[in-house]
């Protein structure tokens, strides 16, 4: 059977058999609209993850993480905070000791001082990391005008 004949059956069918023709078409091409709302176990899962720099200056604003694998590298300048130093990107908030309900928060770090990726992303969904501030130690320098050595007079 050639296109030609076949065809000239399709559109010398009756009313029922046009009816049945044009239901098989439409599942036939709709069938890829119901596959594709079943997620796939093999789809990448990529989530936001935003930074709060806290009382800094500078650092990166957000970046797309994908769930599974290493952070992604950041193209930022280090953030900076008058008197500390800074100790890179947590999980947690910093000044938070405990949740809502009650249990004790464990810092997880994201991203080391230099901003290199410390871990995988293993949350399923977007979040904050939150910079961590040391405070830099207060010196006490004492100069000594005379070098070190005694003045004879």
């Amino acid at each position: 059977m050639n296109y030609k004949d076949l065809f000239q059956r399709l559109f010398s069918l009756n009313s029922y058999g046009l009816i049945f023709l044009t239901l098989l078409c439409l599942m036939a091409f709709t069938a890829c609209d119901f596959n594709s709302n079943v997620k796939d176990d093999n789809e990448a899962k990529i989530y936001t993850v935003t930074f709060d720099n806290g009382d800094g200056i500078g650092g990166p604003k957000f970046v797309y993480v994908e769930y599974g694998n290493q952070m992604p590298a950041l193209n930022a300048e280090v953030p900076v905070k008058f008197g500390y130093y800074f100790a890179g990107y947590y999980y947690f908030p910093e000044d938070g000791d405990v949740l809502k309900s009650g249990e004790e928060l464990n810092e997880i770090m994201y991203y080391t001082p230099d901003l290199t990726s410390a871990r995988i992303w293993d949350k399923e969904g977007d979040a904050i990391l939150y910079a961590k501030w040391t405070l830099i130690p207060e010196v006490a320098i004492i100069f000594n005008s005379n070098c070190g050595t005694e003045e004879s007079h």
